[in-house]
């Protein structure tokens, strides 16, 4: 599982340097946890935040990657095909 979610950073760390505005290591964190189909409270616990500070973070995510659903921040980030 952890080579999975090494992949989904690699993905998400491309994609923020391919001309987008740069993500911080938090956001980036949320992300990879988005893409891996997490809940925003699975999310908080692994990384030692609040809920509501993944919530921040996220809505900070779609204002910078033009997305506004976490189906499209994925497509965004990892799927050209939609293969996982």
């Amino acid at each position: 599982m952890g080579s999975a979610g090494d992949e989904v950073g690699a993905e998400v760390s491309a994609e923020a340097g391919a001309g987008h505005p740069a993500l911080s290591a938090r956001e980036r964190d949320v992300a990879v946890g988005i893409v891996a189909g997490r809940a925003r409270s699975e999310i908080a616990a692994r990384l030692g935040i609040t809920p509501s500070t993944v919530a921040t973070l996220t809505k900070r995510l779609y204002r910078k990657l033009g997305v506004h659903s976490r189906a499209e921040l994925t497509q965004r980030l990892v799927g050209r095909s939609g293969t996982t």
